[in-house]
């Protein structure tokens, strides 16, 4: 019987170690219009937590992606250009890098639900930026969600090359399905800076190999049967 039990034990070991996250690509193709939105966003560089406030403002009610210089000039000049959307599920936006007015910035909000997931399924969020066409200046990329501890923001800054942010959900699950990317920049020359967007979600484990242990569990009731007739 012991040794049964052993056994059985052992199998189910490696049946609950089996289970591994995967890693799905969140498509961002589909996000390939925009309109400029002012968001005078320049007063919550620095603070994760209070620009993750505010991008939820910002974007909440959008469609796509947002085009906005950092402060709070009248100038009305266009921000946003384009997005194109790619077959990888990636997308391409160019928005004209402003030097002055505190500097510029295109934003979005991602509907994890519309794209085909709930707001509890992912250990971990990914948003990589390629600054294919940096045109100067300090480039800023955030990832912004919400939790039961409020929303909160990953943010990295770069000159050139790839920016990549990851929100590391294991411990606090998200409690909205919309999460939001911001791409920003300051000092640039004032002409056009193209990036290619794509992103990217870990889903958390789960149990599937449960079926196969109550079938292991079934196994040994029946084998310490058998032995004791």
């Amino acid at each position: 019987m012991e040794k049964i039990l052993g056994t059985t034990i052992v199998l189910l070991g490696a049946a609950a170690l089996s289970a591994t996250a995967a890693t799905v690509q969140i498509d961002l193709s589909g996000y390939d219009s925009g309109s400029d939105v002012n968001s005078s966003f320049q007063a919550y560089r620095g603070d994760p937590s209070a620009m993750a406030n505010h991008l939820n403002e910002w974007l909440a009610n959008s469609s796509g992606w947002c085009g906005s210089k950092a402060n709070t000039s009248s100038e009305t000049s266009s921000y946003f250009n384009s997005a194109v959307g790619s077959e990888d599920g990636s997308v391409t936006v160019t928005y004209t890098n402003r030097r002055g007015y505190g500097g510029s910035g295109v934003g979005l909000k991602v509907s994890l639900m519309l794209r085909g997931y709930s707001a509890d399924a992912f250990s971990s969020l990914t948003f990589t930026v390629d600054l294919a066409t940096s045109t100067g200046g300090t480039y800023r990329v955030y990832l912004a969600y919400q939790t039961e501890n409020g929303w909160q923001a990953v943010e990295s800054q770069a000159t050139s090359g790839t920016i990549t942010v990851t929100a590391d959900l294991s411990g606090n699950k998200l409690t909205s399905e919309n999460v939001y990317v911001f791409v920003e920049s300051n000092q640039g020359r004032g002409n056009d800076s193209t990036f290619t967007a794509s992103m990217t979600g870990e889903l958390a484990s789960v149990p599937e190999p449960a079926t196969a242990s109550l079938g292991l569990l079934g196994l040994a009731a029946l084998m310490m049967r058998r032995r004791r007739s």
